[in-house]
């Protein structure tokens, strides 16, 4: 095919791939550190209304929390928490947070943005939420939220 509709192409760890959008505003697309047991990464989204950042599949890693840090504009952290204290060993293998971890890594941040937790263990939802409000603070814990199926965030 000459002219192929679609093409898939590798984006290096780090390289900030620059898609503005109709009206030619920014909009950058740039794939962050993950620690995970499969090769993965997350993403930083940025408009020029601010910043989405999504962890990917991962387990408590300095990189994420630096890159949280160099994002002045981050209105939202998506991030996962699939595991319960009491699967902490499942967690720690498989290389995902658990509630106590990612608890212990949001403590002492200074966000102004609105924490969105994903890839909760299926029937586990309620108990997961719930745990990990419960070692936050009050305040962190006010802006920490369940991301629902279908919901839509702007940046």
């Amino acid at each position: 095919v000459k002219a192929p509709f679609l093409v898939f192409v590798p984006l290096p760890m780090g390289q900030t791939l620059n898609l503005p959008d109709a009206t030619g505003s920014k909009r950058e697309f740039t794939p962050i550190p993950a620690y995970h047991v499969v090769p993965t990464s997350g993403y930083r989204l940025s408009s020029e209304h601010g910043s989405l950042l999504f962890s990917g599949d991962t387990g408590s890693h300095s990189a994420l929390w630096e890159q949280v840090a160099a994002t002045p504009d981050l209105r939202h952290l998506l991030v996962e928490c699939s595991y319960a204290c009491a699967q902490s060993d499942i967690a720690s293998a498989s290389r995902h947070f658990y509630t106590a971890e990612l608890a212990a890594d949001l403590t002492g941040l200074t966000l102004d943005a609105e924490i969105w937790i994903t890839h909760l263990k299926p029937g586990a939802e309620d108990e997961i939420m719930v745990e990990l409000h419960a070692l936050l603070t009050l305040e962190m814990a006010k802006s920490v939220h369940r991301l629902i199926e279908g919901q839509t965030l702007e940046i």
